[in-house]
């Protein structure tokens, strides 16, 4: 088989019995003047005529560049190795697990303050309402309730609460009941013009009423707890004369 008067190659005839094939051949035997193999087979690779190119190059770099097609597919669709290097070092673990055992330090005991200080709301609460009572009872009566009786019988300490009793004569006359179990202990006393002020919660030191005006009618309420249960009461009190007092600067220990 000729073509223009010269025989036709085996690689051309190869060439043309695969139509199917990336191959291309040239019918020029060799490479055009002014310009080198690498840029006129950078020219073909971009889909520029290649008729310039040999046959011999021409195929082999055809083949060349249907492998790297290939190949590119290939890892295109195989996923992708985690590197074993990933992951952390020792040492940042350690820093890290230094961070969170600083931040628990400080954020635990704020917490814990938190709920404790929240607690005696409940406190200030009832000794408001065992003042208002008093004042109802002393217009009624022209005197101060006198109870003397503690309420529950035994300091709830540790956060413990303590139901209340509602049979105890002395709260049912002033008027004054927990609707729930309670966290502190609390009593009420009172006395007649120029009565010393004696009595109170062993919670609050045994005394009572600094600051109280015994000229003339008084009063004392008192709520005495333990919330973080260490032995160490504190305790809130109102009196006739004087608004709310307590032990510690803390407001709650």
């Amino acid at each position: 088989m000729t073509r223009k008067g010269r025989p036709m190659g085996r690689l051309e005839k190869a060439a043309r019995s695969c139509p199917g094939s990336h191959m291309r051949v040239s019918s020029r035997p060799t490479l055009g003047a002014g310009r080198s193999t690498a840029l006129r087979l950078a020219d073909w690779a971009q889909g520029l005529p290649a008729d310039d190119v040999a046959p011999g190059r021409l195929i082999a770099f055809d083949t060349a560049r249907a492998e790297a097609s290939t190949q590119s597919e290939g890892d295109r669709t195989m996923p992708r190795r985690r590197s074993s290097e990933a992951g952390f070092t020792l040492m940042e673990l350690m820093i890290v697990v230094a961070i969170v055992g600083i931040l628990a330090a400080i954020a635990i005991p704020t917490f814990t303050a938190y709920v404790q200080k929240s607690r005696t709301t409940e406190a200030t609460t009832f000794l408001a309402e065992i003042k208002q009572r008093q004042e109802a009872y002393r217009a009624e009566f022209n005197q101060y309730a006198d109870v003397m009786n503690p309420q529950p019988s035994t300091i709830p300490r540790g956060g413990q609460q303590i139901g209340w009793d509602p049979t105890q004569a002395e709260w049912q006359q002033l008027g004054a009941a927990a609707d729930n179990a309670v966290r502190f202990q609390y009593d009420t006393f009172a006395g007649l013009p120029s009565q010393a002020v004696s009595g109170g919660l062993a919670g609050c030191g045994g005394g009572a009423g600094t600051g109280v005006d015994n000229t003339e009618f008084w009063f004392v309420a008192q709520a005495v707890g333990d919330l973080d249960g260490d032995g160490v009461p504190v305790c809130f009190e109102v009196t006739s004369h004087r608004g709310l007092w307590v032990s510690h600067v803390a407001g709650w220990e």
